[in-house]
């Protein structure tokens, strides 16, 4: 695992503490709340997507340490790719195509 992936997860998390939803448990109930990101009923279980929200902090906050020992980085890198992977199964074509075309802006500056 390459450093950046570390420092990348670390400042995620970082800038996250400076979120008033972040900290008081309510981001993750907000963004499922959301169509194109839900799934709609954590947000009608604020007490579980408080739980989920506080387990995301924690994940990026801790991956970096994670990531470090061997006896840990598996479990963190699945977490990781799991996570990913429900994300990128809620995403819509729209936000693809801004996605691909926030690569192709970024890889061929004009």
């Amino acid at each position: 695992m390459k450093n950046g992936d570390h420092l990348a997860y670390l400042a995620t998390g970082l800038h996250k503490l400076t979120g008033i939803h972040w900290l008081d448990g309510t981001a993750v109930g907000i963004a499922a709340s959301d169509p194109a990101f839900g799934p709609l009923w954590i947000a009608d279980h604020p007490t579980l997507a408080m739980v989920a929200t506080w387990c995301v902090l924690l994940f990026q906050l801790t991956f970096p340490i994670a990531g470090w020992f061997r006896s840990t980085r598996l479990i963190w890198m699945g977490i990781g790719a799991v996570s990913y992977t429900h994300l990128r199964a809620h995403q819509t074509v729209l936000d693809l195509v801004c996605r691909l075309l926030l690569a192709k802006k970024t890889h061929h500056p004009s």
